[in-house]
Formats: C-alpha cells, sequence, structure tokens
C-alpha cells in the first residue's frame, strides 16, 4: 500500500465495468471515470459547479 493513494480496505462482491448506458439496471455507480480533453472539461465543471475532478 502507498500512502495517500485511496483504495478499498473490504473485498469486493463486484466490479462493473463497460459504457455508462450499458450499466444494468438496479446498478447505480460509485465512480465514473471520463476522458475528456481541455475544453470538454470547461463545459462540465460550468454545467456542474459541484463536480468533484481529479487527476
Amino acid at each position: 500500500m502507498v500512502p495517500g493513494i485511496p483504495s478499498v480496505g473490504s473485498k469486493l462482491g463486484s466490479i462493473v465495468y463497460g459504457r455508462l448506458s450499458d450499466v444494468p439496471d438496479g446498478v447505480s455507480p460509485d465512480v465514473v471515470l471520463m476522458r475528456v480533453n481541455g475544453r470538454q472539461l470547461m463545459v462540465l465543471s460550468d454545467a456542474l459547479p459541484g463536480l468533484r475532478i481529479e487527476g
């Protein structure tokens, strides 16, 4: 473990990876990864002021 890097302390039941539009009904994602350029990031941050952006 590396200090300062978030990690999961307990064993996970499952991990679902795929397009957000293909997430099964009844499954709410805890994390959504997005690949955007600078312009898209500015639009996102303007549209969602409370959006947590890291990286």
